[in-house]
């Protein structure tokens, strides 16, 4: 039986933009969406849509595909497969753990084929990823355009321990918090959500302790882990990194999701480039004020009373804050139900 994706390297704290290494396109999820919101289908809510349902992770990243049970020779071999979802077909027997040295029937890349047990890590076997030394990651979910999918997104609030949406402007966001072992805190409640840290490849996702419960329910994907420099990025290329926030001085990225008024623009301060607003925290660093100014363009309540554009930019002078908030600071106040 292969051995569980191992635990995270350390990392030294500097760029390196290189090539990220080619993934098989359609066994790894690509770079997420170019999309800056959140999805609700259902009653299932997705950061990017790159969410896994069934994941196995072939030994060395490497399958040997049958298409018949007892060939002696495979048909074709998947190379760089560092992980497969199998959530289509009998996805049952492709995990059984009835004949771990035999072979099981999965569907792969929309076809039917036969794999040997051994050649893969189940979903219920794989190991969550500990320690994990980030603190808190953040995504700016929607800014609430007004449209169906924003109410879509605000229905989802309530039922999500880690959607966020503000009383006083219109953005939603995504927030999960973390303990060193990796377990996700809601920022609603302050307390363990159930689930954990699993790595696939370099993408990070949220799925649940309970290894029973980790089947049929989606693995929520956060973003992508890079240890050089330690960060949590939004894409699986190492100059994404000059996209995320970290508010720590040594970092190189930006500093904050807008620009603050009437402070001078700081290197790489502003809206962010890439496939999405994201921000991180690591364990260990000094906990700063996470601050948000809202966009001209972005609705608030207090609106409705502003007669001028420089009524509504006067709503706007001070930021929100939102994660680490000092005594006196202005507070985003939760609205736990939008609609």
């Amino acid at each position: 039986m292969p051995s569980s994706p191992s635990p995270i390297d350390a990392g030294k704290e500097q760029f390196l933009v290189q090539p990220a290494r080619a993934l098989v396109s359609a066994l790894l999820l690509g770079a997420a969406s170019m999309c800056n919101a959140g999805g609700v289908t259902g009653a299932v809510y997705s950061n990017f849509g790159n969410d896994l349902l069934v994941p196995i992770f072939p030994g060395k990243n490497w399958l040997p595909v049958y298409a018949n049970k007892n060939d002696t020779k495979p048909f074709r071999e998947l190379f760089d497969a560092r992980v497969l979802d199998v959530g289509e077909g009998n996805w049952e027997a492709c995990i059984s753990m009835a004949d771990p040295a035999g072979r099981v029937r999965c569907r792969v890349e929309a076809a039917d084929v036969w794999v040997d047990r051994w050649g893969f890590v189940g979903p219920r076997e794989v190991l969550p990823v500990e320690p994990w030394p980030f603190r808190y990651w953040l995504y700016l979910a929607s800014e609430g355009s007004g449209s169906e999918e924003t109410t879509d997104l605000y229905n989802a609030v309530p039922r999500s321990p880690y959607l966020v949406k503000a009383k006083q402007f219109a953005s939603v966001f995504f927030i999960v918090k973390f303990d060193k072992r990796g377990f996700a805190i809601s920022p609603k409640t302050g307390k363990r959500t159930g689930d954990r840290v699993f790595l696939a490849g370099s993408g990070v996702y949220l799925a649940p302790d309970d290894p029973a419960r980790r089947l049929r329910q989606p693995w929520l994907f956060l973003s992508y882990y890079h240890s050089i420099p330690k960060a949590l990025c939004p894409g699986a290329g190492e100059e994404s990194c000059a996209s995320a926030i970290n508010l720590q001085p040594q970092w190189r990225g930006i500093k904050a999701l807008h620009v603050e008024p009437a402070r001078p623009a700081k290197p790489y301060a502003g809206r962010m480039f890439g496939p999405g607003e994201t921000a991180f925290a690591r364990h260990g660093e000094a906990a700063l004020p996470f601050n948000y100014t809202v966009p001209a363009e972005v609705d608030m309540a207090a609106d409705e009373h502003a007669n001028s554009v420089a009524g509504r930019a006067a709503n706007r002078a001070t930021p929100f804050c939102l994660i680490d908030c000092p005594p006196g600071a202005n507070l985003a106040i939760p609205d736990p139900a939008p609609l």
